[in-house]
C-alpha cells in the first residue's frame, strides 16, 4: 500500500514536472501559488484514498505518517525530474523557489539578500557551493522520508 502511495506521487510529480519544464522552456509564466494548491489538493485526494483504505487494517492515524513519506518523494522527484528535463544537474536548486532558497541561504552564509542571489544566479548556480546545497536538500528529504517509514513501520510491528 505504502509502495503505491508512493508510486502514484511519483506519476504526479512527474506530469507536474513535465508542464513547469514546457512552461519555462516556453519563457511563459507558473502561477507558483495557483500550482501548489492544485497540487495539495491532488496530493490531498490520493493520500485520503489511501489513508482510508489503510484504515480498514491499521489504526486510521497511522496514516498520517504517509504525509511527510509523501511530500518527501513528490519533492525529491519533482526537482530530480524537472532538472533533467531542462538538462540542469540534477542537485540544482532555484533561489525563485522559497524552499530551494532555504537550503542555499543555509549553504551559504554569505548574507546576501534574495534579490542579490537572484541577480548573481547565473555564475552562482555553477559553483560547488550550489551543488552542495542541492545534495544538502535532498538529504534532508531522504531522511524525512526514511524516518517517517521506520516509525510507521515501527507502529504496525508494535503490539498494541
Amino acid at each position: 500500500m505504502i509502495a503505491s502511495f508512493l508510486s502514484i506521487l511519483v506519476i504526479f510529480a512527474h506530469f507536474e514536472a513535465e508542464r513547469d519544464a514546457e512552461r519555462i522552456e516556453g519563457h511563459l509564466p507558473i502561477d507558483h501559488g495557483r500550482r501548489l494548491v492544485f497540487r495539495l489538493l491532488v496530493a490531498g485526494g490520493i493520500w485520503a484514498g489511501m489513508a482510508a483504505l489503510r484504515g480498514l487494517s491499521h489504526p486510521l492515524w497511522h496514516g498520517l505518517l504517509l504525509i511527510p513519506m509523501g511530500w518527501a518523494v513528490w519533492t525529491m522527484y519533482f526537482r530530480f525530474g524537472l532538472n533533467y528535463l531542462r538538462g540542469l544537474d540534477w542537485r540544482y536548486l532555484s533561489p525563485s523557489s522559497r524552499y530551494d532558497w532555504q537550503f542555499l541561504r543555509l549553504t551559504y552564509m554569505g548574507g546576501m539578500e534574495r534579490g542579490e542571489w537572484l541577480d548573481s544566479w547565473p555564475v552562482w548556480s555553477k559553483t560547488d557551493a550550489a551543488r552542495r546545497a542541492g545534495a544538502w536538500a535532498y538529504a534532508f528529504e531522504v531522511a524525512v522520508l526514511l524516518a517517517s517509514l521506520a516509525v510507521l513501520l515501527w507502529l504496525e510491528a508494535a503490539p498494541l
